[in-house]
């Protein structure tokens, strides 16, 4: 096992649980991080065996109303594909996917965004900004369709307002 570059242990695959190499792998024990839903009401977000052979496997989440969910790992351990796949940036292979249960196939990343999730990339000045373009345009990028006209001409002032908003409820 190595954690930070560092070799932590070195045990044999039997000897070992998956609990334990977790802990291993973390440097404490992840189970005071785990919790149970205490919404009655059925997920608004459910991944049922999620697979993609050789990115990930099995992945299960129930996200409940409310709930923001962020996925993260090392580099290479598939989490990056499973967002491009949920995002609809690349397949996701088998499995299930339901948003207020309803089956969620999103054709498109638009799709994907209007049913209310949201994709971060790795490398977010690569894949997330449009980096010729200023704050305003990448924040307002996603929803332009909001600010047009009837002539298909955008609405700047309505657009800055919205920018101006959310600069100053990010601080």
């Amino acid at each position: 096992v190595l954690r930070d570059g560092m070799l932590i242990d070195n045990c044999d695959v039997k000897d070992i649980t998956i609990s334990d190499l977790i802990s291993k792998i973390a440097g404490e024990d992840v189970k005071e991080y785990e919790r149970e839903s205490t919404s009655e009401e059925s997920p608004v977000f459910q991944i049922k065996d999620l697979t993609r052979r050789g990115f990930y496997e099995n992945v299960n989440i129930e996200v409940n109303k409310g709930e923001i969910v962020g996925i993260s790992g090392l580099q290479g351990c598939g989490v990056e594909t499973l967002g491009k796949s949920l995002f609809s940036l690349t397949k996701w292979g088998t499995g299930v996917v339901m948003i207020n249960d309803k089956p969620f196939n999103p054709k498109n990343p638009q799709d994907a965004f209007s049913k209310g999730l949201a994709y971060l990339p790795q490398d977010r000045y690569q894949l997330g900004l449009v980096g010729t373009r200023t704050v305003k345009e990448n924040i307002t990028y996603p929803i332009l369709k909001r600010f047009l006209k009837l002539v298909g001409l955008i609405n700047s002032s309505k657009e800055s307002d919205l920018v101006a908003d959310y600069i100053n409820r990010l601080g």
